[in-house]
């Protein structure tokens, strides 16, 4: 069996193999490995350019294996001679020439040592490894790539780094290793270095709101100048100042009151990105205004009172309204027909009138911290004469006969007025049914709430129903029903919802 050529790289060894059969009956054998240091490009060693080996291991065996290889000893022959002997005789036989091919050491031509990029930059950095020597096919690997949560990329079938712009600030050495078909490994680190971005400026978007009677719910939304690309804002905590020196945060505690506030956001947090990857972030102020709020409809009550003196007195009423402000009154003289309509007191409270007939009437409820002034309509206060005595019922054919104090006696036919005494439900939607409950009913011409006619079925003389229109969505107020003989007006408040 000759031996066979063999290709290495510098660094390590070749190993030759021959096979041969025993030595003839009577004589030794033995092996010695011989060396031709002329190249494989000239022509074939003489006799005297062979050499016997004296290094390596198994130079005097059938396996041979070479000391460490050089490139200077790329194509170097080696062969093996067999030495056959008895006592008089001396025989040798020649294997055939081996050439051992010794490859360059792997060695990087197109290394970087260093690549920086500014996270966030534009495009993508590519990193080619390239690389010559070594024998036959080379396998590529590379380490510590998951330092950077997968933003920077090794191809082993093309040796090239992918460098993601959003790679998180930080310096990552990443060993790349070369191994050819014989075992040579070649390796060098590749540094990256993602540098900060830019400053982020973090302003909170500017809030008008009108106050909704409790505490608000607020979250202004937030713009960042400067954010790179597939970053992703997750939220920020805020703080609330106003011109009084109140102030309110973080984020959960918000005002309660109208008026100008101070927005400062604070702690940026990311859902995709870091603060750290940033140069600084720079927090910019906005203003939130809680403008007042419309009080309820302020109404004054609608009174029908007896004049029984001169001069006769009431204390005047409203309904609706919001929150606490002072509520004052003015006497309308257009429309007005009693006598002497006069208003006292410290909150013009009381109405004092000469005469019978009406006052008209107009209320102001204060501005306070959150809500308006509210105005009311003109409402009516009715001085009616006062009824001395109700004589004695007479025949149907004949009407009744009312006696006035200080009025010529006159003789009217009356009928009394509805009285309410409950309705239900109390709370009802648009479209929804109220039933009253009372007396009197037979012979009402109207219903009203807050002006508002109604349509209503007068079911016996004690139960009244009605539907409650589309105006009144949202509303609340007293029920007016009204007959011939006058009108009657609900203690109850009743709200209607849209």
């Amino acid at each position: 069996l000759q031996p066979v050529s063999d290709a290495t790289t510098a660094g390590l060894t070749s190993t030759f193999t021959i096979a041969s059969p025993p030595a003839p009956a009577g004589m030794t054998k033995a092996v010695q490995w011989q060396v031709a240091t002329n190249t494989a490009s000239q022509p074939i060693p003489n006799w005297w350019e062979w050499a016997n080996v004296n290094s390596g291991s198994g130079f005097t065996t059938e396996t041979f294996t070479t000391g460490v290889l050089g490139t200077a000893m790329n194509q170097y022959r080696y062969r093996a001679v067999l030495i056959y002997e008895e006592t008089n005789l001396i025989a040798f036989d020649y294997s055939s020439a081996a050439t051992s091919t010794v490859n360059p050491i792997i060695s990087f031509t197109s290394e970087t040592a260093t690549v920086t990029n500014k996270y966030g930059a534009s495009g993508t950095t590519t990193r080619a490894v390239t690389f010559t020597g070594g024998t036959d096919t080379k396998t590529v690997s590379a380490n510590a790539l998951s330092l950077a949560d997968g933003m920077i990329r090794f191809d082993t079938s093309t040796a090239q780094f992918t460098i993601d712009t959003r790679t998180a600030v930080g310096t990552y050495n990443i060993t790349v290793n070369i191994t050819d078909a014989k075992g040579a490994v070649a390796s060098y680190v590749q540094t990256i270095i993602s540098t900060v971005a830019d400053t982020l400026t973090v302003t909170s978007e500017t809030l008008t709101v009108t106050y909704p009677g409790s505490d608000l719910n607020i979250n202004p939304n937030i713009s960042a100048s400067g954010l790179v690309s597939g970053d992703v804002i997750s939220g920020t905590v805020f703080t609330y100042s106003n011109l009084g020196g109140n102030s309110y945060g973080p984020t959960t505690t918000r005002p309660t009151n109208a008026g100008s506030y101070t927005i400062t956001p604070s702690a940026l947090t990311f859902s995709s990105g870091a603060n750290s990857n940033y140069a600084a972030i720079i927090y910019r102020t906005s203003t939130l205004t809680i403008n007042k709020a419309a009080q309820a409809t302020l109404s004054v009550v609608t009174q029908y009172q007896p004049f029984n003196s001169n001069p006769t007195s009431t204390t005047l009423l409203t309904t609706g309204g919001s929150d606490t402000g002072t509520v004052t009154y003015a006497y309308v003289p257009e429309g007005s027909t009693a006598g002497g309509c006069q208003l006292s007191g410290v909150d013009s409270s009381t109405l004092t009138v000469t005469s019978d007939g009406t006052c008209r009437i107009v209320a102001t409820k204060a501005a306070t911290e959150n809500y308006l002034v509210a105005v009311s309509e003109i409402g009516s206060i009715t001085f009616n004469p006062y009824i001395s005595y109700l004589p004695v019922a007479r025949p149907q054919e004949f009407p009744s006969e009312i006696v006035l104090v200080g009025k010529t006696e006159v003789i009217i036919q009356i009928d009394a007025p509805a009285i309410i005494t409950s309705g239900t439900p109390t709370s009802q939607s648009v479209g929804g049914t109220v039933t009253l409950t009372g007396s009197g009913f037979t012979g009402t011409t109207s219903v009203k709430i807050k002006g508002v006619l109604v349509s209503f079925v007068v079911v016996s003389d004690t139960t009244l129903t009605f539907t409650v229109p589309a105006e009144l969505g949202g509303r609340s107020g007293r029920i007016v029903v009204e007959n011939a003989a006058g009108i009657s007006i609900s203690d109850t408040l009743f709200a209607f919802t849209a």
